[in-house]
Protein backbone atom coordinates (compact mmCIF):
# COMPACT_ATOMS: atom_id res chain seq x y z
CA UNK A 1 0.00 0.00 0.00
CA UNK A 2 1.59 3.33 -0.96
CA UNK A 3 0.03 6.96 0.70
CA UNK A 4 1.49 9.73 -0.94
CA UNK A 5 3.52 7.79 -3.39
CA UNK A 6 5.59 6.70 -0.73
CA UNK A 7 5.91 2.98 0.81
CA UNK A 8 4.39 1.37 4.07
CA UNK A 9 7.81 1.67 5.30
CA UNK A 10 8.53 5.59 4.44
CA UNK A 11 5.59 6.58 5.84
CA UNK A 12 5.86 5.04 8.96
CA UNK A 13 9.33 6.64 9.30
CA UNK A 14 7.67 9.98 7.97
CA UNK A 15 4.97 10.00 10.39
CA UNK A 16 7.60 8.79 13.33
CA UNK A 17 9.80 11.85 12.40
CA UNK A 18 6.85 14.49 12.16
CA UNK A 19 5.52 13.17 15.77
CA UNK A 20 8.80 13.41 17.43
CA UNK A 21 9.35 16.96 15.48
CA UNK A 22 5.91 17.67 17.49
CA UNK A 23 6.94 16.24 20.03
CA UNK A 24 9.87 18.57 20.64
CA UNK A 25 7.96 21.48 19.58
CA UNK A 26 4.90 21.33 22.22
CA UNK A 27 7.10 20.53 25.38
CA UNK A 28 9.55 23.02 24.87
CA UNK A 29 9.38 25.26 28.08
CA UNK A 30 9.89 28.68 28.41
CA UNK A 31 13.88 29.29 29.48
CA UNK A 32 12.90 32.17 32.06
CA UNK A 33 10.41 34.61 33.01
CA UNK A 34 11.83 37.23 30.48
CA UNK A 35 10.72 34.69 27.94
CA UNK A 36 7.76 33.38 29.01
CA UNK A 37 6.12 37.31 29.48
CA UNK A 38 7.86 39.85 27.68
CA UNK A 39 8.74 37.76 24.42
CA UNK A 40 5.07 37.38 23.49
CA UNK A 41 2.27 39.70 24.32
CA UNK A 42 1.86 39.29 28.38
CA UNK A 43 0.99 36.51 29.75
CA UNK A 44 -2.04 34.40 28.12
CA UNK A 45 -5.34 35.03 29.20
CA UNK A 46 -6.53 31.61 28.67
CA UNK A 47 -4.07 29.94 31.05
CA UNK A 48 -5.75 29.20 34.10
CA UNK A 49 -2.70 29.44 35.83
CA UNK A 50 -2.41 32.97 35.77
CA UNK A 51 -3.79 35.01 38.12
CA UNK A 52 -6.81 37.09 36.79
CA UNK A 53 -5.06 40.33 38.12
CA UNK A 54 -2.42 39.37 35.19
CA UNK A 55 -4.79 37.89 32.80
CA UNK A 56 -5.27 41.12 30.55
CA UNK A 57 -1.71 42.26 31.08
CA UNK A 58 -0.38 43.72 27.79
CA UNK A 59 3.36 44.94 28.14
CA UNK A 60 3.71 48.58 27.27
CA UNK A 61 5.76 49.42 24.49
CA UNK A 62 8.83 50.97 24.80
CA UNK A 63 10.30 52.15 21.30
CA UNK A 64 13.79 52.93 21.26
CA UNK A 65 14.95 51.09 24.40
CA UNK A 66 15.90 47.31 25.16
CA UNK A 67 15.37 45.49 28.41
CA UNK A 68 18.58 45.58 30.58
CA UNK A 69 20.24 42.46 31.93
CA UNK A 70 20.28 42.06 35.88
CA UNK A 71 24.05 42.48 35.81
CA UNK A 72 23.89 45.84 34.02
CA UNK A 73 21.45 47.42 36.41
CA UNK A 74 23.10 50.40 38.35
CA UNK A 75 23.53 49.85 41.80
CA UNK A 76 22.31 52.99 42.57
CA UNK A 77 19.11 52.25 40.58
CA UNK A 78 18.10 49.43 42.62
CA UNK A 79 16.97 50.98 46.05
CA UNK A 80 14.52 52.82 44.21
CA UNK A 81 12.85 49.85 42.56
CA UNK A 82 10.85 48.20 45.56
CA UNK A 83 8.71 51.85 46.55
CA UNK A 84 7.42 51.28 42.54
CA UNK A 85 5.36 48.00 43.60
CA UNK A 86 2.58 49.99 44.61
CA UNK A 87 2.04 51.36 41.21
CA UNK A 88 -0.76 49.84 38.96
CA UNK A 89 0.19 47.58 35.92
CA UNK A 90 2.25 48.99 32.97
CA UNK A 91 3.21 51.81 35.24
CA UNK A 92 6.79 53.48 33.46
CA UNK A 93 8.43 55.57 35.88
CA UNK A 94 11.74 56.84 34.31
CA UNK A 95 15.16 56.45 36.31
CA UNK A 96 17.74 58.85 34.82
CA UNK A 97 20.98 57.75 36.59
CA UNK A 98 24.61 58.32 35.30
CA UNK A 99 23.62 59.74 32.10
CA UNK A 100 21.63 56.52 31.27
CA UNK A 101 18.34 56.99 30.10
CA UNK A 102 16.66 54.21 32.02
CA UNK A 103 13.01 53.45 32.86
CA UNK A 104 10.81 50.83 35.35
CA UNK A 105 7.94 49.60 34.05
CA UNK A 106 5.62 46.99 36.30
CA UNK A 107 4.78 44.06 34.73
CA UNK A 108 3.65 41.22 35.53
CA UNK A 109 6.83 38.32 36.27
CA UNK A 110 6.88 34.91 36.58
CA UNK A 111 9.22 32.73 38.27
CA UNK A 112 10.00 29.12 38.16
CA UNK A 113 8.07 27.33 42.03
CA UNK A 114 11.25 25.39 42.84
CA UNK A 115 13.84 27.75 41.31
CA UNK A 116 16.85 29.94 42.04
CA UNK A 117 14.76 33.21 41.45
CA UNK A 118 12.09 34.52 43.83
CA UNK A 119 9.36 35.16 44.36
CA UNK A 120 8.23 32.38 42.83
CA UNK A 121 5.06 31.85 40.68
CA UNK A 122 3.31 34.97 39.36
CA UNK A 123 3.66 38.50 40.61
CA UNK A 124 3.87 41.99 40.11
CA UNK A 125 7.87 43.07 39.18
CA UNK A 126 9.96 45.91 38.15
CA UNK A 127 11.39 45.16 34.55
CA UNK A 128 14.21 47.75 33.77
CA UNK A 129 14.78 49.07 30.48
CA UNK A 130 17.76 51.53 28.40
CA UNK A 131 17.20 53.61 25.83
CA UNK A 132 19.35 52.14 23.15
CA UNK A 133 22.66 54.62 22.97
CA UNK A 134 21.32 56.53 25.61
CA UNK A 135 25.10 55.96 26.82
CA UNK A 136 27.21 55.98 23.60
Amino acid sequence: MKLFGLSKTETLWALGAAGVGAFLLLSKRPQSAIDKVTATDGPSPFDPTVPAEFRDFKPPTMPGYSRMRDADVPASVRPKLPPLLVSPLGTITKLPTDGRDIAAVIEAHFHEPGGPVKPWGWHKGVSLYERKGANA
